[in-house]
């Protein structure tokens, strides 16, 4: 998800960490009777104001570009819907949609704000009906534990399995909190401590259960990543040196050398080399749109990233890099060691790869 539309359609959450196993794709149980009600003033701030619309006209072009090439069609069809209805070309959105959902893939464009405007269009009800009649749930999900801040607003999970704990990151209030296997939510680094702008992703290093997280720029505009001790204390940050803007959203750790972060606001994917504290993007065959969700097998022999787009496997013992299908997507994460990526066109599920 793109954290910019993400902030301003969600104002107040309630934590429920959702435990649930998919076999093959997530469930989709909205119908156009259940289509959320999106107000004037949230329409406009989701449509792309004058100084941004060339960027998505830039995006459009590239992508319109890759389409003949692609494999997967669906996910650049829903994205270059997603762009159309950002410009405010209604019909041009609704075309691309009715494409997109006619491939059968699971797209569903129920509650994203964005396409609010076809709300009352029937063929748009029709595409949302026909989304909730091919996607049935398969399988239902569980509360494990909510968090009574209301507004805390986490985008990052992560879990240090030795010591059976929780930690999550709160958007808003800047902070990350502890959570025990009890489901006792206690600070680890509290609201105000080091400048923190808003947090993102959160990965655990088991070798010595310190902290990586991820920013997203906030009001000083510094996205970095920020390595905290076992007990919450600022042990180093660094920025990427390149151009922005950036958004550094998802990470991973691998081995003690490396880290690999996604930048969802430059499109970028990063690799840092934990000793020289240097930035590097990496070439993953083709460009990334919105990167978000990252993680490795358990070997560390593979990567995989999430984008509009699909999710990217580069094998890094070779340096290649592909594009799944979505029809190939669960056979991936399934014939490997690889669990914990959320994929922005998955909509708004909590899934998790059962891996045979």
């Amino acid at each position: 998800m793109r954290r910019a539309q993400t902030l301003s359609a969600k104002t107040a959450i309630t934590l429920g960490l959702l435990i649930g196993c998919a076999v093959a794709f997530p469930s989709y149980a909205s119908s156009a009777a259940t289509l959320t009600h999106t107000n004037t003033a949230q329409l406009t701030a989701l449509l792309a104001p004058s100084s941004g619309r060339q960027r998505f006209r830039d995006e459009i072009k590239s992508v319109e570009e890759m389409l003949p090439r692609l494999v997967d069609r669906g996910a650049a069809l829903f994205l270059l819907a997603h762009d159309y209805a950002r410009l405010g070309e209604r019909e041009k959105a609704l075309d691309l949609l009715k494409q997109c959902m006619a491939l059968m893939e699971g797209f569903d464009p129920t509650s994203d704000a964005v396409f609010a405007p076809l709300h009352d269009d029937p063929e748009f009800l029709h595409l949302v009906e026909s989304a909730r009649l091919q996607n049935p749930a398969i399988h239902q999900a569980h509360v494990a534990f909510t968090i009574a801040q209301k507004d805390l607003f986490p985008e990052g999970l992560a879990v240090d399995a030795s010591k059976r704990v929780f930690f999550m990151g709160s958007e808003y209030h800047n902070k990350i909190v502890r959570i025990s296997e009890s489901g006792e939510v206690t600070d680890f680094v509290k609201e105000g401590t080091y400048d923190l702008m808003p947090v993102g992703g959160v990965h655990v290093d088991p070798t010595d259960h310190s902290v990586w997280c991820a920013t997203d720029p906030g009001k000083e505009n510094r996205s970095e990543i920020v390595h905290f001790d076992a007990q919450g204390k600022l042990l180093e940050r660094y920025t990427p040196s390149t151009p922005g803007p950036h958004a550094l959203n998802d990470l991973v750790l691998r081995g003690r050398s490396e880290l690999d972060v996604t930048d969802t606001e430059g499109n970028h994917v990063f690799r840092f080399d934990r000793e020289t504290h240097r930035f590097a993007e990496l070439n993953l065959g083709r460009p990334v749109f919105g990167p978000n969700g990252i993680t490795v097998s358990d070997d560390g022999n593979l990567l995989y990233v999430g984008d509009d787009l699909g999710v990217i496997r580069m094998d890094l013992r070779t340096h290649v890099a592909r594009t799944s299908s979505r029809r190939r997507t669960t056979q991936w994460l399934g014939s490997t060691a690889c669990t914990g990526m959320t994929m922005g066109w998955l909509g708004w599920n909590t899934v998790r790869a059962h891996i045979a």
